[in-house]
């Protein structure tokens, strides 16, 4: 069987390309007349180093055509590649996949002894796979999801310029469908198997592609606001950014990435006031550097108002430091969350084994006891303590998996990670 390659702009043309390098029959769909005779000619309608010499190689198993139906009935597995692009109001444009879902639809009239497999790699808000796409082709189809079709999100990551490469051999395969054996003709069709793939969600998937290029356009910018910083200073930025990507155990690593408690502590909010501070008097606007501690205080507002949500009026915090095994109070986000509940009128106990009252000297002190009267009275040394005292807790640290039948009754708002409790009946993450 063939393999059908929906849409032929840049993603599209490149993914029937490698398709077909790796020994794979495959016909490429296009409205755009030119676009198609273009690559029966052998040539891309866009230009990418190596794109042209590639398809000269692959020319006895790639065809393009306009026919959208007679394509798809000679395929089982269809990547759909259609543009989304970005309307006025910032929304994607989905009426192009709107379009081709139709056709899948009707093309699955048909009857085939093969499953068909679909594979959508435009990218698209998180949900419109499974509530947007599924839906409309079971309605157009007659057939429900998993009777003789499946659809499969497969995001692209491909760069221009080194597109080639990037799909010849992508560092991360990632496949979002309802079962993960719904991707295995596809896969198939990918050759020898990637190095890394990675079955999820279709949701967890589209939200993975904004993610990542977000990710990657909020690095240019910083980088681009240390550059402005540095040549104020007379210090050349490539050479800062240099020293930063030569720490991969902090600074380029999965360290910090994590979603749930916002950042505090002696450092971090020091030096971005500090940095703040210094680009102020030199006449500089860094707006991303400048977002990052009200980005923090959003956090830390999400999970003020998910406590204030439980309308309990006795509530444990189980962490009290700016993070696990120290006592480090300072512009400790916990802290603070303690001093808006008391301001609130809410009744207290906190547990940290690291925090006592006896104990704390100097600076330390002294963010204890702003806004915080008698903190030594609102500790207490076990968590069963805690637990037993109140109807809501606040886990900012992992905790016991043991202790779960003794907040069966409490309402839980946890930004650890505590995954063991997730099942009890009033839990709640803000993060995940």
């Amino acid at each position: 069987m063939t393999t059908c390659v929906l849409g032929l702009g840049y993603v599209g043309t490149v993914v029937a390309v490698t398709l077909a390098r790796r020994g794979n029959d495959v016909v490429g769909v296009d409205i755009d007349a030119d676009k198609v005779q273009l690559l029966r000619e052998g040539r891309a309608s866009f230009a990418e180093p190596g794109l042209d010499e590639a398809i000269a190689e692959v020319r006895d198993r790639l065809d393009a055509t306009t026919d959208t139906a007679a394509a798809l009935a000679r395929a089982d597995v269809v990547v759909i590649c259609v543009g989304t692009p970005t309307g006025a109001d910032g929304r994607p444009d989905l009426r192009a996949l709107d379009r081709v879902t139709q056709q899948l639809g009707e093309g699955l009239r048909q009857p085939s002894e093969t499953p068909r497999t679909l594979v959508l790699r435009s990218t698209v808000p998180p949900g419109t796979s499974w509530t947007r796409l599924v839906p409309a082709i079971e309605q157009a189809s007659g057939r429900t999801h998993g009777e003789g079709w499946r659809l499969v999100f497969s995001p692209e990551f491909l760069r221009e310029g080194s597109a080639l490469a990037d799909a010849s051999a992508p560092p991360l395969t990632v496949l979002g469908a309802a079962d993960p054996d719904h991707a295995a003709p596809y896969l198939e069709r990918l050759g020898p198997a990637p190095d890394s793939i990675v079955h999820t969600s279709f949701e967890a998937a589209e939200l993975l592609k904004y993610s990542s290029n977000a990710f990657h356009a909020m690095k240019v910018a910083f980088a681009n606001e240390i550059g402005a910083l540095s040549h104020s200073i007379g210090v050349d930025g490539r050479e800062v950014m240099d020293l930063l990507c030569r720490d991969t155990v902090l600074n380029i690593s999965p360290a910090y990435l994590r979603p749930g408690n916002p950042f505090g502590g002696s450092c971090l909010p020091k030096d971005l006031r500090a940095l703040g501070s210094e680009a102020a008097q030199r006449g500089l606007r860094l707006p991303l550097l400048s977002s990052i501690l009200p980005a923090n205080d959003a956090q830390l507002a999400r999970l003020t108002q998910a406590v204030v949500d439980t309308k309990a009026q006795r509530i444990g915090i189980v962490g009290l430091a700016f993070k696990e095994d120290t006592d480090d109070l300072r512009h400790s986000p916990m802290l603070e969350l303690v001093r808006r509940l008391l301001h609130d009128q809410r009744e207290l106990w906190i547990h940290d084994p690291r925090v006592g009252a006896a104990t704390l000297r100097g600076r330390n002190l002294r963010a204890a006891q702003l806004g915080v009267p008698h903190l030594d009275a609102k500790l207490v040394p076990r968590l069963e303590t805690l637990a037993d005292r109140c109807e809501a807790v606040v886990l900012a640290r992992l905790i016991d998996p043991a202790l779960a039948p003794r907040l069966r009754d409490r309402a839980i708002i946890d930004i650890a990670g505590n995954d063991a409790l997730a099942d009890l009946p009033r839990y709640r993450a803000i993060a995940w």
